[in-house]
């Protein structure tokens, strides 16, 4: 075999390994695209569970202190703005009903209605994939 032949052979070969690795390189940047989207669709449900979370907090601990404090004169308010809430958010729900005992004062002044399951397009688990109200 000749020198130029073996020259040609190595420079297809070359040609043949350069093409796989720029196909291979494309496969692992779509796989890293899509990591990306995953972690960002993750991040935004983490997000939105710590938001609905604190809220929670802050609902039953404003109903404990009206429990506490009879006199005051917004505890009906407080009441009807809790139940408001929680009847317009399906992640809330979705969280007093998973955690029953984390909110017991949010859940003595709710009617049970409100905490019966809803139907699973609305209510997305967190991390579920699908968006979240």
């Amino acid at each position: 075999m000749s020198a130029e032949a073996i020259g040609a052979l190595v420079a297809a070969l070359a040609f043949c390994v350069n093409g796989w690795s720029m196909l291979y390189l494309a496969r692992q940047t779509k796989a890293a695209g899509e990591q990306t989207r995953v972690a960002v669709e993750q991040a935004k449900v983490s997000n939105v569970v710590a938001a609905v979370s604190a809220n929670d907090d802050v609902m039953s601990s404003g109903v404990h202190v009206h429990e506490r404090v009879p006199e005051s004169g917004s505890a009906g308010p407080w009441t009807d703005y809790c139940r408001q809430t929680v009847e317009n958010s399906p992640v809330l729900r979705h969280l007093l009903r998973a955690h029953p005992t984390w909110w017991p004062h949010l859940l003595s002044v709710l009617p049970d209605h409100l905490l019966q399951a809803d139907g699973p397009a609305r209510v997305p688990a967190p991390g579920g994939g699908q968006g979240v109200a």
